[in-house]
């Protein structure tokens, strides 16, 4: 979904980034800014230390145009986006079980799905990054057994920067049989053996090495 948040949380997202930041000349690190001077926040390089709440807030910069530039984001615009994914789930792609990777939590579910999620089902989590994951299911398919995070799967013993996301499991009763869905953000940056960076094999490659480190047994059980 790329860093899809809830409207109320989008509104304040855009309220930040719209604030002036500066970098703190003695930590190097940007900071909303206290003087009335600097950069509005879409300006800011979020690969370099920010003062973020991680938890909530997509970044700044996450929109980029064909130049790379970041696109500063208003109400208007995000809620043009969210109605053409509304369209595009009711008319591209209908189905029973949706599985959703970098959204805020249930309620951007929710807004994202047609009618406000009327009639479905919501698993999901509201800890680790924003970037989380989302199982949505039509409520008359069947009821929820479990719904569980797999938190072997964000390598909690490695460095926080070098976590990768959890994976997220429901099983549901359809039909009296147990159905398990499994949902899994791979690493980032690791995704072609096409492209310059993103060969799985290759272990001098930092995304594709901690890709490589992540367990199985989520996947097997």
């Amino acid at each position: 979904m790329g860093w899809h948040v809830d409207k109320a949380t989008a509104a304040t997202w855009i309220s930040k980034c719209d604030a002036l930041f500066e970098k703190d000349p003695v930590t190097d690190i940007w900071k909303p800014s206290t003087s009335g001077t600097g950069v509005a926040g879409w300006q800011v390089n979020f690969r370099e230390k920010v003062e973020w709440d991680w938890s909530k807030f997509p970044v700044c910069d996450v929109y980029k145009d064909r130049n790379f530039d970041a696109v500063p984001v208003t109400v208007g615009a995000y809620d043009k986006r969210l109605q053409q994914i509304n369209d595009f789930l009711q008319n591209t792609v209908p189905a029973d079980i949706y599985a959703f990777e970098e959204v805020s939590g249930e309620q951007a579910v929710r807004d994202a799905l047609p009618n406000g999620g009327t009639g479905y089902e919501v698993c999901t989590f509201s800890d680790f990054k924003v970037q989380r994951l989302a199982i949505a299911w039509k409520a008359v398919l069947g009821e929820s057994i479990a719904c569980t995070v797999e938190p072997e799967l964000s390598l909690p013993n490695n460095p926080q920067d070098e976590q990768p996301r959890p994976g997220l499991s429901v099983e549901l009763k359809i039909d009296g049989e147990p159905v398990r869905v499994l949902a899994v953000h791979l690493k980032s940056s690791c995704v072609s053996p096409l492209e310059a960076s993103g060969d799985l094999t290759d272990d001098q490659d930092r995304d594709c090495r901690i890709l490589q480190q992540r367990p199985r047994s989520g996947c097997e059980r």
